[in-house]
């Protein structure tokens, strides 16, 4: 196909592209024509874009006045003829793209080839312009495949430009010496090639020594380029080995020294605990009171507050004994405590139960109002004769099971 000169290209461009744009532009204003033309405008729009209206005129003009009378026929509301004449123009946009895209593509490989031919390059180099020939045939046999193959054909078009310049080089070179010298020529490159990769060609070496001699030299620097690279492959998977032992053992040694830390912790807080405890313990006599640690709870039991018998009342004689549980349960401040109450067996397990709650009440209060004990901090209960901590057969053991027991609770117990 020719192309028109550079004038007549532009009148065409403007013609062409710009006429049938007022009906383009009403079939998109609508809402329902741009539906029912949907695909017809986007077949325009691609053979626009391959610039068939350049490339393939006649195509493109027959599609153009298509999509006018598929228009004016919707327009004049006869749906049926409207949607044949936009499903027939869709088909002539896409036939106007293919062209366009086959005249677009193969517009330099066949300029190249025609230059050849102008060159006379067929007469010195006739087996590379028949392949390049083949190459452009090729190409336009993918173009017509259904579907056409275009990648295909993109790739064969590359080539046969490629062959035609070639072909024109050759004839260039070609004709200007004789058959010897390019031989000759040949040689000596072929030979410097060799010489550049460690290979001595001797002299008259033919072409398939030269080949033979180029291939071994390859392969010999193809086998080990392999081996360098399995070694690094090797090295690398090594280090990796490595470096996963060094991520496990730097885990074990990060492990071990967070146990330290939580170990060095635990004995600094156990330390500073038994400190304290035994602060707390050296506030009371042996007759004044116990200090027990049970489970994490500190029991201060307060074996010398002494209550009258079946009275729950404080005496102003114990306001000492209790004055010094004041100070020690300011050391605890964080805990929350609970005041327990317990008798011995004696008399009824009711009036026992009812009397130890008295009690435990009656410190509490103590200790809320003369201690100033947050009331919150503190509760009081009663356990009567189920909780002994020694015999109620013996006067002393009866003695022990009558008392006021104050329990710091642990956070843990709470």
């Amino acid at each position: 196909m020719r192309l028109p000169g550079a004038c007549a290209v532009f009148a065409l461009v403007l013609s062409c592209a710009g006429a049938a744009d007022p009906v383009v532009d009403a079939l998109r204003a609508n809402p329902r024509a741009a539906s029912a033309f949907a695909q017809t405008l986007a077949a325009r729009d691609a053979a626009e874009a391959a610039d068939a209206y350049l490339y393939a005129p006649d195509e493109w003009q027959r599609a153009e006045k298509a999509l006018a009378d598929a228009k004016s026929d919707f327009e004049r509301d006869t749906a049926a003829s409207a949607a044949g004449h936009a499903a027939e123009t869709e088909l002539l946009y896409r036939a106007a793209e293919r062209t366009a895209f086959g005249a677009s593509l193969l517009a330099e490989p066949r300029a190249t080839l025609a230059e050849a031919r102008e060159a006379r390059a067929g007469r010195y180099a006739p087996i590379t312009m028949t392949h390049a020939e083949t190459l452009v045939s090729q190409a336009y046999q993918a173009l017509a495949a259904n579907p056409p193959d275009r990648d295909r054909a993109t790739q064969l078009a590359g080539e046969a430009t490629a062959e035609a310049r070639r072909a024109l080089a050759l004839g260039a070179q070609l004709a200007e010496t004789s058959a010897e010298e390019a031989v000759l020529a040949w040689q000596d490159a072929f030979a410097t090639v060799a010489k550049s990769a460690g290979t001595e060609l001797p002299a008259g070496a033919t072409a398939a020594d030269g080949v033979a001699a180029l291939q071994s030299t390859i392969e010999r620097e193809r086998a080990e380029r392999a081996r360098l690279e399995q070694d690094v492959e090797d090295r690398n998977a090594q280090i990796l080995s490595l470096q996963g032992q060094l991520g496990s053992l730097t885990s074990e040694l990060d492990g071990v020294a967070r146990e330290r830390i939580d170990l060095a912790q635990q004995v600094e807080k156990q330390t500073a605990a038994r400190e304290r405890m035994t602060q707390v313990e050296q506030m009371f006599t042996p007759a004044e009171a116990e200090v027990l640690s049970e489970r994490d709870d500190i029991v201060i039991r307060l074996l010398g507050l002494k209550f009258a018998p079946g009275s729950s009342r404080l005496g102003r004689d114990q306001e000492a004994l209790l004055g010094k549980v004041v100070d020690a349960i300011s050391l605890y401040r964080e805990r929350d405590m609970i005041v327990e109450g317990h008798t011995d067996a004696s008399g009824s397990a009711d009036a026992n139960l009812e009397l130890s709650r008295a009690r435990a009440r009656s410190v509490r209060d103590f200790l809320i109002e003369n201690g100033h004990v947050p009331a919150a901090r503190v509760s009081s209960e009663g356990y009567g004769e189920s909780r002994p901590v020694a015999s109620n057969d013996t006067e002393d053991g009866q003695a022990r099971n009558r008392r006021i027991d104050v329990r710091l609770r642990a956070s843990s117990s709470l």
